[in-house]
C-alpha cells in the first residue's frame, strides 16, 4: 500500500512510485510541484496523478504502515473556556490541534461550533530515525541543510498523513481543515519551522524567548501537502527549551485560576514543569530522556496494546501481577509499568535506594516474578530510569526552591503527557518521581498539551490566558543553576523527593 494524504487530487506529495516499465502518460502540474527535477527523470511520479497508457511495472517509494498510526478512541476533551463560533457561521467548519513531541505526534480534528472532537490520532514522530534526543537532532539539523531539511519534510509528510487518518476516521477524507494549530516543545518546533536552531544550541539563551515563527513565504510547508491549508498556527514557545506544549497544558488545566501554590508536570523526552505560587509561573525542563517512554531499556516500549502498563503484588502466590494495554498477550512494559517495577523491585527487596540488585539472579539481571512470561530489568535498565527520574526530581526541586515552597506544600499537582494515563501516583511518589504530597491532590488529566491546543483554537479567553501566562513567567535555566549537580544526585536514590524546607537560595 503507498502512503497518501489527501483524496487522491495531487495536494499531498506523498503516493511516490517509481515507473520502472511502461507508459504513465505526461507529468502534471501537481507532480511538478512535489517532486524536483531529479526525481522527475529519475521515474518517480505521484500514484494518483498516474494515467496509464499501457500496462506498468512500477516501485512503491513511499509505503504505508498500517501500525504506525493509531486512533485515539478516548480523549475525554471537554474545552474548559467558552466556545468561540466560527467566523463563517458555517456549523461544518472543522479545525485541527497537532501535538508535535519529541516521540509521538498527535492530531485532533473538531468542530468548530461546538468543539466536539470527532476524531484523533497519533503516531511516532519520524525525526527519531535521526536521533532519539533534541540536541542530536538539532546538531544535524545545523551541520546539514540536507539533514535539516530531510527533518522537517518528515515531520510535515507525518502531519498531513495523520489529518488524512483523522478525516478519514469520519469517511471524509477530502474536507478541508478551517484552520490547524500546533504546539510542541522548543526544539520540534525549530526542527520545523526551521528557525531558532543555531540559538537552541547556545546554551547562553536557554533563559530567553527564541523566535521559532515561520514565515509563509520561506517555502517551508512546500513539501507533505500542507500547502494547501488556509492556515497553519504554530503556538510559539515560552522561551529556551520550554516549549508551547507546556504553556497549552498551564492554559487547559486552568493552573493560574489557582491561589497557589501549584504544578504541572508535562512528561515526555523533554520533561517540561511549571509551578504557579499565586503570583509567578515559574518554569523549567528536565532532559530526562525517553526512558519513561520506554527506550532504551530492554524490555521497553510505548504504551501501545501488549504494553504492561501496571504492576500489582500478590501477597499469597508472592507473583506479580500484570495488566497490559487492551488485555494483549504481554510484548514489553511502558512507562507507567516501569514506574511499577522500580517501586515493587525495591520493597520486595531486589534492589535497594541506590539501584543496586541485591538478590542476584545472574544475567540478564532481575527476572520479573511475572507467570508465563520473561520480562527482565538489568542494572543499566535500572540506572537509566534513575537518571530520568533525578533529572525531572532535580526540576521540582529547584523551582520548589525558587518559589520558596516545599515540595510536600504543593496543593494539587497535575500530570501532563499520556505517560501518566496509566501512572500508580502512590509507586511514582515513593521512588521519588513526583512531589511528596497526598495522592488525592494528583491529577492526571492526559494529554494536557493536545487538548490546550484545542483551547486555543477554539477559545478566545484562552488566547487570553495564554498573554497572561506569558507575562507572569519566570524561566528558569537548570545550566545556571549552582546547586543542580546536588540536587540531582540526590534525586538519583530510589526514595520520595524530600519534603524538607528550602533552605538554600539559587
Amino acid at each position: 500500500m503507498v502512503t497518501t494524504g489527501c483524496s487522491g487530487n495531487g495536494a499531498c506529495g506523498l503516493c511516490r512510485v517509481r515507473i520502472e516499465e511502461g507508459d504513465a502518460g505526461s507529468q502534471t502540474a501537481s507532480e511538478q510541484f512535489h517532486l524536483d527535477e531529479e526525481e522527475l527523470n529519475s521515474g518517480i511520479r505521484l500514484s494518483c496523478q498516474v494515467y496509464p497508457e499501457s500496462d506498468l511495472t512500477l516501485t512503491i517509494i513511499t509505503h504505508a504502515s498500517e501500525s504506525e498510526w493509531h486512533n485515539v478512541q478516548d480523549l475525554d476533551y471537554v474545552c474548559p473556556y467558552p466556545v468561540q463560533p466560527p467566523e463563517n457561521n458555517q456549523e461544518d467548519s472543522l479545525i485541527g490541534a497537532v501535538d508535535l513531541g519529541t516521540t509521538t505526534l498527535s492530531l485532533v480534528v473538531c468542530r468548530m461550533a461546538d468543539g466536539k472532537v470527532l476524531s484523533a490520532c497519533e503516531g511516532p514522530n519520524p525525526q527519531s530515525r535521526i536521533g532519539p534526543d533534541v540536541i542530536t537532532r538539532l546538531n544535524c539539523a545545523r551541520d546539514s541543510e540536507e539533514d535539516a531539511k530531510q527533518l522537517r519534510n518528515s515531520v510535515i509528510t507525518a502531519i498531513a498523513v495523520a489529518r488524512y487518518t483523522c478525516l478519514l476516521q469520519q469517511k471524509t477524507p477530502g474536507q478541508t481543515l478551517h484552520r490547524v494549530f500546533l504546539v510542541g516543545n522548543t526544539a520540534m518546533l525549530a526542527l520545523l519551522t526551521g528557525k531558532g536552531i543555531d540559538t537552541l544550541l547556545a546554551p547562553g539563551s536557554w533563559d530567553s524567548y527564541i523566535n521559532i515563527l515561520p514565515d509563509r513565504s520561506d517555502g517551508w510547508l512546500d513539501a507533505g501537502g500542507l500547502r494547501e491549508l488556509p492556515e497553519l498556527e504554530v503556538i510559539p514557545p515560552l522561551g529556551g527549551f520550554i516549549g508551547s506544549d507546556l504553556l497549552a497544558g498551564v492554559i487547559h488545566t486552568r493552573l493560574m485560576d489557582h491561589p497557589g501554590p501549584v504544578m504541572l508536570i508535562d512528561f515526555g523526552t523533554n520533561t517540561e514543569m511549571a509551578l504557579w505560587d499565586g503570583t509567578t509561573l515559574w518554569v523549567t525542563s528536565a532532559a530526562g530522556g525517553p526512558a519513561f517512554e520506554g527506550e532504551g531499556i530492554s524490555c521497553g516500549m510505548k504504551a501501545i496494546p501488549g504494553a504492561v502498563y501496571r504492576f500489582k503484588a500478590d501477597s499469597l502466590s508472592g507473583q506479580w501481577i500484570s495488566e497490559t494495554i487492551l488485555g494483549r498477550k504481554i510484548k514489553g512494559i511502558c512507562g507507567s509499568g516501569l514506574v511499577d517495577a522500580l517501586a515493587l523491585l525495591l520493597s520486595d527487596g531486589y534492589i535497594d535506594t541506590f539501584g543496586r540488585i541485591i538478590k542476584n539472579q545472574g544475567e540478564p539481571g532481575i527476572l520479573l516474578p511475572v507467570s508465563d512470561n520473561s520480562l527482565h530489568l538489568n542494572k543499566a535498565d535500572i540506572g537509566i530510569l534513575q537518571q530520568a527520574k533525578a533529572a525531572v526530581g532535580a526540576g521540582i526541586s529547584v523551582l520548589c526552591n525558587m518559589a520558596s515552597v516545599s515540595p510536600d506544600q504543593l496543593e494539587s499537582v497535575y500530570i501532563g503527557g499520556m505517560f501518566g494515563k496509566f501512572l500508580h501516583v502512590e509507586n511514582a511518589i515513593t521512588i521519588g518521581l513526583l512531589p511528596p504530597v497526598s495522592p488525592a491532590r494528583v491529577f492526571l488529566p492526559g494529554n494536557t498539551a493536545l487538548m490546550g491546543c484545542i483551547d486555543l483554537g477554539l477559545s478566545k479567553q484562552a488566547r487570553e490566558v495564554s498573554q497572561r501566562a506569558r507575562e507572569a513567567l519566570k524561566l528558569v535555566n537548570m545550566a545556571y543553576v549552582p546547586l543542580f549537580d546536588d540536587y540531582y544526585f540526590k534525586n538519583l536514590y530510589l526514595r520520595r523527593i524530600s519534603s524538607q524546607p528550602q533552605t538554600e537560595k539559587l
